[in-house]
């Protein structure tokens, strides 16, 4: 895991793995509830359960922006 990489937990009500970034982290663990980059409001499941599905949005979110390469040559296949 890099500092970008948001740590990821299961919520209690809708049962899916929510990214959280580390500032958001630090200040959620004193309190014991996070706000997930997707905005949701995170109550955290017991460590030990199984993982939730990922949140479609937090993912979105925590992706890496594609290299400027990359979008130049998805472009030119677009355009061909």
């Amino acid at each position: 895991m890099t500092a970008d990489e948001p740590t990821w937990m299961t919520d209690v009500a809708d049962r899916q793995e929510h990214g959280i970034d580390e500032r958001r982290w630090a200040v959620g663990h004193a309190l014991g509830v996070y706000i997930a980059l997707c905005g949701k409001l995170v109550l955290p499941r017991s460590l030990t359960a199984p993982c939730g599905r990922r949140c479609p949005r937090c993912a979105y979110l925590a992706a890496p922006p594609l290299a400027p390469t990359r979008v130049a040559r998805l472009l030119r296949l677009m355009v061909s």
